[in-house]
């Protein structure tokens, strides 16, 4: 059986299947409609990136890393907030980036396997911020506890050295 492909005109693929061209034609118009492909020549992200709404300056890698991020925490996150000031990108190219990614469907397995490739090493390097996330927000907590016993160790010692020094005078 064979498929249409940009190789064989609508002619050949019509003859191939036993049915008019026009019907081929409606058929493989009908089919564009229900579904945007990206290319199977396209496995370059710089190359998918000319197909996606990208502000200016702003490479495709970087965008999706920071998609990948927002989607983990939550677009309305506070992380997500820090994620857009740290990359120099806005919230909203970042929703209009993900609306673009969540209508395309891949059908080349190769594309489809180096995306989740690179989603699984997003997710371990998520992991591996969250971890230093948790332990960089334990570090600050102890230096709270520690400022605020400075503090009031400050307090007493300034109220004895008033009463003290009212007793020698």
């Amino acid at each position: 059986m064979l498929r249409y492909t940009e190789e064989i005109n609508y002619e050949e693929a019509a003859q191939s299947y036993g049915v008019d061209k026009q019907s081929m034609s409606r058929w493989v118009s009908e089919a564009r409609k229900k579904t945007q492909t990206v290319s199977r020549k396209t496995t370059n992200p710089n190359e998918m990136a000319t197909k996606l709404p990208l502000p200016n300056s702003i490479s495709f890698t970087k965008m999706y890393n920071a998609y990948v991020l927002c989607q983990h925490f939550g677009f309305d996150s506070t992380q997500a907030g820090q994620i857009c000031r740290r990359e120099g990108l806005m919230m909203e190219d970042i929703k209009a980036f993900a609306k673009v990614v969540s209508k395309l469907q891949l059908t080349d397995p190769k594309e489809v396997e180096s995306l989740v490739s690179s989603t699984q090493k997003h997710q371990s390097k998520i992991k591996e911020l969250e971890f230093a996330n948790r332990k960089a927000q334990s570090e600050i907590a102890k230096k709270d506890k520690v400022a605020a016993e400075l503090s009031a160790l400050l307090v007493l010692s300034k109220k004895a050295e008033a009463i003290w020094r009212d007793k020698v005078s």
